[in-house]
């Protein structure tokens, strides 16, 4: 459940109860340019997709790159 707290610090978040969903994925090597820049390419086009289904069904979305 999102709590007001929760919600207090992430505007667009609603006081409900959520599934939670965590994605992990590799972004390649940064010692070569080429196949990070088209993991990274591969890697913004799920997560727009994962944005697109999630607010289709009025869901919130929060991503952290760690």
């Amino acid at each position: 459940m999102m709590d007001p707290e929760f919600c207090s610090l992430h505007p667009g978040a609603r006081i409900d109860d959520y599934v939670c969903l965590i994605v992990r994925g590799e972004l390649g090597s940064a010692a070569r340019s080429d196949v990070s820049q088209d993991s990274t390419r591969k890697l913004d086009f799920a997560l727009s997709m994962v944005y697109g289904v999630v607010k289709q069904y009025g869901g919130y979305l929060w991503v952290v790159r760690r």
